[in-house]
Parts: structure tokens; C-alpha cells; sequence
């Protein structure tokens, strides 16, 4: 396989719209892969609509603004999940939680500068799924491999600069700390 196929293999593979559903795969309850599938499904249906009705030239939403209405979208989504569970589903209800602040640092964010949205979304899912194994070293080893592999992807794609992908891993990092805190 070549690098390129490779580095959209990764992207393809890590994109943040997963991120709930590889989480709940942890909690090894049928229930909780429901909820992560849903939120999923509605929101890769939301980025097809707008993608069909030319509100975004590409599902890599390569621009900072084609970014701004799938993630507020995904704001919008994600606080949906989030009380619902709250209710429901209690498990899920930090993940998506979790979801939740890190949607909402990027879209701050990406108000001035495209950032990236995968690295955001990889390092806080590291962070949490390391936390539900206790921070065990060899998980802990296999998301910083995840993470660099995911970070590699991205810049080799050109798809966004150093300060790009610095900014994602410090608002996944941010985002796993706060929802940390909710969490005590």
C-alpha cells in the first residue's frame, strides 16, 4: 500500500465522527453501540445533506468556514446525546459529554484558524479510553501510537500545518481534562 493510500486509509479510518462509537465498543454493552451508531448515523446523514445541496465542496471539509455548519451541526447533535443519555444510557453520557466540549473548542476555534479536526478528536478518545483501562501502560503506548499515526496522516495529506495539529491535540487534551473534572 502507498503512503497516500495508507494516510486516507488512517483519516478515513479516524474520523472524529467515530470517535463515540469506537469508545462504546469499550463498554462491551450492545445498548451503548446503539446510541454511539445513532448519533453517527444522524450526523454522517447531516454532512451528506449538506455536501448534496453544495454547502460543502468535499466530506474532507477543507476549508475553515465549509467547517463552522457541520460543527455546529455536531453541537447540536451531541447535546441531544448527551442529555438523553444523561437519562438513559448513563455510561454514554460522558462520552458524549466528552463529545460535546471538544466540538465545541473546535468550532471556537476554527472561528479564526482551521484546526484540526481529527487529531482533536483522536487524542481526547485516547485519553478516555485509556482512563476506562486504568491508564494500563501497553494502551496507553497504542494510543500514543494512534495519535502519531493519526497526526502523520494528517500532515502528510497537506491537509493542515504543524500549528493546525498542535491546536488539535491541545483542545482534545483540554477537552478530556474538563470532562475529567465533571467526571469527580
Amino acid at each position: 500500500m502507498s503512503n497516500s493510500k495508507l494516510a486516507h486509509t488512517v483519516s478515513f479510518l479516524t474520523l472524529p465522527l467515530w470517535i463515540p462509537l469506537y469508545i462504546s465498543v469499550n463498554f462491551k454493552d450492545t445498548e451503548n453501540i446503539l446510541w454511539a451508531s445513532a448519533s453517527c448515523t444522524l450526523l454522517l446523514i447531516i454532512i451528506l445533506f449538506y455536501k448534496s445541496i453544495g454547502l460543502l465542496t468535499s466530506l474532507h471539509m477543507p476549508t475553515r468556514a465549509e467547517r463552522l455548519l457541520p460543527l455546529a451541526s455536531s453541537i447540536v447533535i451531541y447535546l441531544i446525546f448527551t442529555v438523553l443519555c444523561y437519562f438513559y444510557a448513563k455510561s454514554m453520557y460522558f462520552v458524549y459529554l466528552l463529545a460535546l466540549i471538544v466540538v465545541l473548542g473546535l468550532y471556537t476555534v476554527n472561528l479564526w484558524d482551521k484546526v484540526s479536526i481529527h487529531v482533536a478528536g483522536i487524542t481526547a478518545g485516547v485519553c478516555y479510553t485509556a482512563q476506562f483501562y486504568s491508564w494500563h501502560a501497553l494502551n496507553v503506548i497504542i494510543g500514543i501510537l494512534l495519535i502519531l499515526t493519526v497526526i502523520w496522516a494528517r500532515l502528510y495529506l497537506k491537509a493542515h500545518t504543524i500549528k493546525q495539529i498542535i491546536a488539535g491535540f491541545l483542545i482534545g487534551i483540554t477537552s478530556y481534562i474538563i470532562n475529567l473534572i465533571f467526571t469527580l
